[in-house]
């Protein structure tokens, strides 16, 4: 079932101290994004955070379940993103704890990724040069915007 309208506008309504918040739709759902940072997701009208081994015991605490979806081929993948409990949603206070968390969670797996691909090699040494540069050049900007967030 694709997310409705008026879900997405109550997301937006409860997130709004997350200036600028971007939701974009996406096979059939709808991605979060806080200053580039792709934080949560929207499925069937359920906001999902991103969640790491920091965040996660939060949500195991609670016993909820990974967003899991069955590819066409029938092969069933689980994402690091989790439900947000009911009354997290209710709470200002609490739900900004939990975004912040997820925000946290989203920078570190960016920077992560950025560094994998600092340190890989590229079977073509032509475009080596050119692109470990490039990647170095986009994960020392990415470390600044995080400077700058936080």
């Amino acid at each position: 079932m694709p997310v409705s309208n008026t879900y997405i506008e109550y997301v937006k309504d409860s997130l709004r101290d997350f200036a600028p918040l971007v939701v974009k739709r996406m096979f059939g759902g709808a991605g979060v994004y806080c200053a580039g940072l792709f934080f949560a997701i929207v499925v069937d009208d359920e906001l999902y955070l991103k969640v790491d081994d920091q965040n996660r015991p939060d949500y195991e605490a609670r016993k909820l379940q990974p967003f899991t979806y069955t590819s066409k081929k029938g092969k069933t993948f689980k994402m690091s993103y989790y439900p947000i409990p009911a009354h997290v949603l209710e709470d200002p206070n609490v739900l900004r704890d939990w975004v912040h968390k997820a925000l946290n969670a989203a920078q570190r797996a960016k920077n992560a990724r950025s560094w994998d691909l600092v340190l890989m090699r590229p079977v073509w040494p032509r475009l080596a040069r050119r692109s470990r540069a490039a990647l170095l050049i986009q994960a020392l900007s990415d470390m600044r915007s995080l400077r700058a967030w936080r």
